[in-house]
């Protein structure tokens, strides 16, 4: 559970995750024990941050996942709701007045990899979500450097009014987040086992927030089972942290991977009243959850062959 967007809220991160293996086309995303350090939660087989419970995905158009809003909160399904960016996207909702959530979600084209990612928008002062990665199947390369590109899709934890009620007040209206897109660079070196990136071209549908910086992945080390962790900053000149990621390799010979991320602590610069970039950072209140699936890209991977005129395997 997270404090949402407004008045001088603190954030308490927290995270949660297990690991399941997927039976024919769906797959388990698990759901688990509470880090309350809010670091991102990496076992042998899944990345996850965030306060997500468990989840089920069918690779298409069903979606079921738990949110811990309360001690004997249920499974919820999720609506399919189009497309975002390449990922499938869904919305939950059971009233005008409950919570809005919106999610992303995809598996991997041979099926190695599946991510999810889930965030309200807001309502009482709290707001909800998180992302995973599920790792499936994977076996490493011996040595080489290999490139990754793809899509990015993430969800900030605020946005418009969805539904509500005319007669109720401001404080009881709920919100349906801000969708982000972009594009994902991802190098690894399985020689040395480390990996670092970028997620670039990030744009928001908030229009409070017109612009969003790139966002890069600092280099960490791969473990033997292909999953990762590490930190996230602004690339300006003085790398300012602002989150963290987490991850996973899948397929043969890690022909896919998946990542999670957590960006928070006054990422963003808000517009003022009058249409000009505002000074206070947002409050530090701002959280942004995000997901990505994608391809080695063509020609073994190599960097030359990641970019065209619209950017990752596009």
């Amino acid at each position: 559970m997270k404090r949402i967007l407004g008045m001088a809220a603190v954030i308490a991160m927290v995270a949660a995750c297990a690991d399941e293996e997927a039976t024919d086309t769906t797959v388990d995303l698990g759901g688990g024990e509470v880090d309350v350090e809010g670091a991102p939660v990496v076992t042998a087989s899944t990345a996850s941050v965030g306060d997500i419970g468990s989840i089920t995905y069918n690779g298409s158009d069903e979606l079921t996942v738990t949110i811990p809003l309360a001690a004997d909160s249920a499974n919820t399904t999720y609506e399919a709701a189009g497309a975002t960016n390449g990922y499938n996207r869904f919305t939950q909702q059971d009233d005008p007045l409950d919570r809005a959530y919106t999610a992303f979600a995809k598996t991997s084209t041979d099926g190695s990899i599946t991510g999810v990612a889930i965030s309200d928008g807001g309502q009482f002062n709290r707001f909800f979500g998180g992302a995973r990665v599920v790792q499936n199947n994977y076996t490493a390369p011996s040595s080489g450097l290999v490139s990754y590109g793809g899509e990015y899709v993430g969800l900030l934890n605020f946005g418009e009014i969805v539904g509500g009620d005319v007669n109720a007040p401001p404080s009881a209206q709920p919100r349906g987040a801000s969708e982000v897109s972009g594009l994902v660079l991802l190098e690894a070196d399985f020689t040395t086992g480390d990996v670092e990136g970028v997620i670039y071209e990030r744009t928001t549908t908030s229009a409070a927030f017109p612009e969003l910086e790139d966002v890069v992945l600092t280099v960490t080390d791969i473990s033997s089972d292909g999953t990762f962790t590490g930190g996230t900053e602004f690339d300006d000149v003085d790398n300012t942290p602002n989150g963290s990621y987490a991850g996973v390799f899948g397929g043969t010979n890690a022909a896919t991977v998946g990542g999670v991320i957590d960006l928070g602590a006054g990422f963003l610069t808000p517009l003022n009243m009058d249409g000009t970039l505002g000074d206070d950072p947002g409050n530090g209140a701002e959280n942004e959850y995000g997901v990505f699936v994608i391809d080695i890209c063509p020609g073994g991977g190599t960097p030359a062959t990641c970019f065209n005129t619209e950017g990752p395997n596009e």
